[in-house]
């Protein structure tokens, strides 16, 4: 860079066994996406990353402990403010949903098994007979759709509703229509390398969340407080734990309030940005 210092920022896994893996690109870009993944934060005075799953592959890589500085992500304070409150009311009424058990799943498909998920909503219905799922959000690949064929073949498909690509400032209040939100995300190289936002913003609105523990939720869901955390890929427990909160109206509101109050106190920016100043002290040394 003309020999100026770099700081990197990685907040992703793009080589592979990453995003290589899922993405249609030609095989020489995902070998110059590997190349890069790896080199760039080797010849760098300092890098940013976003999990500690990344922290350990780039200390891997050879780059200095002294030079890796951990910065997960936090709220968009261009977009979210701390003590808004939002009402999904509308949401509801739009789709119908009226005062129904209402579960979310924010995604945008790759790194969840859909027919896992399926199975999972139907294990609720078996005990909620009026609950409904909304899938907000839409795949690459069309995987929506993929997922509306199974959710046909299960049965169920007159109790999901599946919203598609949203507007940024309709996403909180499709959120805050729920009663609880699935984060059902497998144990991969993707899942733990990532710091998701969608998971962020779900904290924001003050959504109960039942998650996989897998990569960076444990860092922000104190299990049985501001969340609660299953093994990855245990469905009847993910199942039982969705049910308990939805029986619970204490409960979710509990995890709800907490889930809210610790991504501000934890994860706002006035805190991490402390780390993005220390990164880039150090590539001015």
């Amino acid at each position: 860079a003309l020999g100026k210092p770099v700081v990197v920022d990685m907040d992703d896994w793009e080589g592979f066994g990453g995003f290589n893996d899922v993405m249609d690109y030609p095989f020489a870009w995902k070998a110059f996406f590997h190349f890069q993944e790896v080199q760039i934060p080797r010849h760098s005075r300092a890098v940013t990353v976003a999990s500690k799953t990344l922290e350990s592959r780039v200390t891997d890589f050879g780059v200095p402990r002294d030079r890796i500085f951990y910065v997960p992500n936090g709220p968009n304070h261009l977009r979210y403010r701390r003590g808004d409150v939002y009402d999904g009311s509308g949401i509801r009424e739009r789709y119908g949903i009226g005062d129904a058990p209402l579960l979310i799943l924010y995604t945008r498909f790759f790194g969840l098994d859909m027919g896992e998920v399926v199975g999972i909503f139907r294990r609720i219905k078996e005990e909620v007979r009026e609950a409904r799922l909304m899938v907000v959000g839409k795949g690459r690949h069309g995987e929506e759709e993929v997922m509306a064929t199974l959710v046909k073949r299960a049965g169920v498909s007159d109790s999901v509703v599946f919203a598609g690509w949203i507007k940024a400032e309709e996403i909180p209040l499709h959120l805050a229509a729920a009663d609880v939100a699935l984060w059902p995300y497998k144990d991969t190289i993707i899942n733990r390398a990532k710091c998701s936002v969608k998971f962020i913003e779900h904290m924001i609105v003050g959504n109960p969340i039942v998650a996989y523990d897998v990569g960076e939720t444990a860092t922000y869901v104190e299990d049985g407080a501001s969340g609660l955390l299953v093994e990855s890929g245990n469905t009847e427990l993910f199942a039982e734990s969705l049910l308990r909160v939805l029986a619970d109206e204490d409960l979710r509101r509990r995890l709800g309030e907490r889930a809210r109050e610790r991504i501000w106190a934890r994860f706002g920016w006035e805190r991490l940005v402390r780390g993005v100043e220390r990164a880039y002290a150090r590539a001015l040394e």
